[in-house]
């Protein structure tokens, strides 16, 4: 019986734990229950037009300012509209509270939106048959927030400024841009 109680008791310093940060509570968690309503629903965190994309790449390039706590970047993602599917924007996982410096769309400048934690690119103007190839390059900067388990932690160990990350399971629209599902895996990433 106190072997249960001790157990008990130390998973939930676990789950006190995981709230223990310097940044806003309502940011925390916001992202926090965001991330468990879709890990634990029976619904998919996809949206209709993420259903019809394939990502098969990721090349992320990140600038790392440990004193501000900052990054900046851009991240190219390679994909494919799966066949026979019609879709009117691709919509990209990425918190709002990041900021998106610009974004193209097969190597030209295009508009979008971002709002909701998605960014929307609109689409209607390519092939609309479906099973083309896309490439969509993001430019971006920001105070990642936390949200998931360590979705991107500054820290040191022994005097040496390093970030570690577990983006688990949706951790990584907090501070890349990304489609953030545990069903669609890219195939290879280049960070």
């Amino acid at each position: 019986m106190i072997k249960n109680l001790f157990i008990s008791l130390f998973y939930f310093q676990l789950l006190i734990a995981q709230l223990e940060t310097d940044k806003p509570v309502s940011d925390v968690l916001c992202g926090k229950i965001s991330s468990a309503g879709r890990w634990l629903g029976s619904q998919s965190s996809l949206t209709e037009n993420q259903n019809k994309i394939d990502i098969t790449f990721y090349d992320l390039d990140l600038e790392i300012d440990f004193e501000n706590e900052q990054i900046s970047g851009s991240l190219k993602m390679l994909g494919s509209v799966i066949p026979d599917q019609q879709i009117n924007f691709f919509e990209i996982d990425f918190t709002d509270l990041m900021i998106v410096d610009s974004v193209t769309l097969n190597g030209e400048i295009t508009s979008y939106t971002h709002t909701n934690n998605l960014i929307s690119i609109q689409a209607n103007h390519l092939n609309n048959n479906g099973g083309y190839d896309f490439d969509i390059v993001i430019s971006f900067r920001g105070s990642p927030p936390e949200c998931g388990f360590g979705s991107l932690v500054f820290d040191q160990h022994e005097g040496q400024n390093h970030v570690w990350t577990l983006s688990e399971p949706y951790g990584a629209r907090c501070w890349w841009p990304c489609k953030d599902d545990p069903s669609d895996k890219a195939d290879s990433i280049y960070i």
